[in-house]
């Protein structure tokens, strides 16, 4: 861990000291997992992950506060306004539902894994409204779903607000018990 990131997680306990939240809600993206290098022990990415998460849980657990993970969204190889705008149409852009899963399945699984560990936390997962029969597509009824590689944009984020309340709910803490 360097100095930088251990400020900046320092500075991130004090804005959630200072806010005081019923729940902290964290999106992560599997590229973030790239700067990642083995530590000396051998860990991989993937567990060094995992422990930082299963570390923020267990924090936020002991402060009785509830978390809230938003699992990564599919992911794009290349820019698909780009090619929507080449091909003049957005269906030939759209990613196989298949292929998405399967990237993203090991990443969802090493955070829901940290949230295991401790028993505090949620997790929620937008891949099944935005991947529907067998493809993950672009554009809906007129409405573009992604701004780049994988950020949603603020028309589609919209339409998530109904389970992402229901998320919300869930992930609140609950007095008494070991969290959600």
């Amino acid at each position: 861990q360097t100095d930088r990131c251990a400020d900046r997680q320092a500075g991130i306990d004090d804005l959630v000291d200072d806010l005081a939240p019923d729940v902290v809600v964290v999106a992560h993206s599997p590229g973030y997992r790239s700067g990642l290098v083995p530590a000396d022990d051998g860990a991989t990415g993937d567990d060094l992950w995992r422990a930082g998460l299963a570390g923020l849980a267990s924090d936020l657990e002991e402060r009785a506060i509830g978390l809230l993970v938003v699992l990564a969204t599919p992911r794009f190889d290349d820019d698909p306004l780009d090619c929507a705008v080449a091909a003049g149409a957005t269906e030939p852009c759209d990613l196989d539902a298949d292929r998405v899963r399967a990237a993203l399945e090991p990443w969802h699984e090493v955070e829901r894994r940290a949230l295991a560990e401790v028993g505090h936390g949620v997790t929620y997962d937008p891949t099944g409204r935005l991947c529907e029969a067998g493809r993950c597509p672009l554009a809906v009824d007129g409405l573009v779903r992604y701004s780049d590689l994988h950020h949603l944009t603020t028309a589609a984020s919209e339409t998530f607000g109904p389970d992402l309340a229901r998320a919300l709910e869930r992930a609140a803490f609950r007095p008494g018990g070991r969290g959600p």
